[in-house]
């Protein structure tokens, strides 16, 4: 922890309409068609650690993958996860050739961490991807 981010651009999106959401289930991109669905509509990069992260333009994303019965607390839009999900969606489904799952996880941590969530709030989420997040290493 204590890793140095640097927000490079701003993170536009918009929310995917309910008939497009299928298409990205279809892909394997979304797990659920009844996920809230994003897209970013500029490429976004942060420097994680000194490391350059860009997310492509018209990259779809569900932002933080928080079981439905914890949406009260966490929704998927939570303000202090918003940026963190974006690049370690993009990483777990389509750079994880370059990173390891840890490194993924980790980035999600610190960034929360930097943009104000709590080392607890942080650190749950940390403890969540790690336990059950798949991306492409298992694939």
């Amino acid at each position: 922890m204590g890793a140095s981010v640097i927000f490079e651009t701003a993170l536009l999106l918009r929310a995917v309409s309910p008939k497009e959401v299928f298409l990205y289930v279809d892909k394997g991109w979304i797990d659920s068609p009844n996920d809230a669905v994003w897209e970013t509509l500029e490429e976004y990069t942060i420097v994680y650690d000194g490391t350059v992260h860009t997310v492509p333009e018209g990259f779809i994303t569900d932002l933080a993958s928080i079981p439905r019965f914890m949406w009260r607390m966490y929704p998927p839009s939570f303000p202090y996860s918003r940026e963190a999900s974006v690049v370690h969606d993009y990483i777990y489904r389509l750079d994880y050739e370059n990173y390891s799952k840890k490194y993924a996880d980790d980035l999600l941590r610190d960034v929360m961490i930097h943009q104000g969530a709590s080392d607890f709030t942080a650190k749950s989420f940390h403890k969540a991807v790690s336990w059950f997040g798949k991306g492409g290493w298992k694939r």
